[in-house]
């Protein structure tokens, strides 16, 4: 990696210490004996999915943060547009603004709920009935790894500057950063 561009350096090597960070904090949370700590995970997972989101649109804007968590989602965690509107629906919004998933959710009128699984792939993003609802499931620890390797592969995209994601990026940096290394002409 080049230390004189840095755009690539300091990026990176965020992205990098996010992803090692969401492994540890998944990892201690999900060994805690506190049962809210599931959420604590979650929470964490979700505001670098609003970051990379950023990142792949170029755009550090408050009011369009989900919107861009949605695109990361389904370009690069590989979720369906509905399991990523329900991931959205049901557990960040709520999670993010009152502390804890919603207890139900009206999607495509059905009526949705939600489980935890600290670890259980076989159940994660699976559909399974709750009574009148439909409940879906999911793995703390499968949505963290969801995340690291949809970083990775944006990472892999970002070296390869796919579909001008570094001026995208780049933009992201300064904004989010204040590092203003782009001079105002430049930007995208």
């Amino acid at each position: 990696m080049n230390i004189n561009d840095p755009h690539k350096y300091f990026g990176a090597a965020q992205i990098q210490l996010r992803m090692e960070s969401i492994s540890q904090i998944v990892s201690l949370c999900l060994n805690s004996h506190i049962e809210a700590a599931p959420y604590v995970a979650l929470l964490y997972c979700f505001s670098n999915i609003d970051l990379m989101g950023a990142y792949l649109t170029g755009r550090y804007d408050k009011r369009k943060e989900a919107d861009n968590a949605k695109k990361f989602m389904v370009k690069y965690m590989h979720y369906s547009k509905d399991q990523m509107k329900l991931v959205q629906q049901i557990y960040r919004h709520k999670l993010v603004h009152s502390g804890m998933p919603a207890p139900l959710t009206d999607y495509q009128d059905n009526i949705y709920t939600w489980r935890i699984h600290y670890s259980n792939k076989q159940s994660h993003l699976k559909m399974t009935k709750m009574g009148q609802a439909q409940c879906l499931n999911i793995s703390v620890k499968d949505f963290g790894q969801d995340l690291i390797d949809g970083m990775n592969e944006y990472l892999n995209d970002l070296e390869n500057d796919t579909h001008g994601l570094r001026k995208k990026f780049e933009k992201t940096l300064d904004e989010f950063w204040g590092l203003n290394l782009i001079p105002e002409q430049n930007k995208v």
